[in-house]
């Protein structure tokens, strides 16, 4: 929808990106997948979060309020995350995971 604003100027579709992400900022406060593939998670739905943001971040009417708090989400729950695994393996020795998972 995003991006469909982005090529056809389309301020409805803005609209509803910006509800739809709103809407999953404000649900989605926990990854529960097992606790190995809550890295991958976090890294294959995560980060197309983050660009739907990206794009939608000069659409006007997206209120501050709400904007600041989706990317606070991004930060605390996604980014979190993703950083987790190649900074501190699980907890395992560096050797335990192949070194094309980070």
């Amino acid at each position: 929808m995003g991006l469909r604003w982005k090529i056809a100027d389309d301020a409805a579709c803005a609209a509803q990106a910006v509800k739809i992400l709103n809407d999953w900022a404000r649900t989605c406060t926990k990854i529960t997948a097992n606790y190995i593939n809550q890295y991958l998670l976090c890294g294959f739905h995560g980060y197309p979060f983050a660009l739907a943001g990206v794009l939608l971040r000069d659409y006007e009417s997206w209120a501050s309020a709400d904007f600041a708090a989706f990317k606070k989400w991004i930060v605390d729950l996604w980014s979190k995350n993703n950083m987790e695994f190649p900074n501190n393996h699980d907890g395992q020795c560096d050797l335990h995971y192949w070194t094309d998972w980070e």
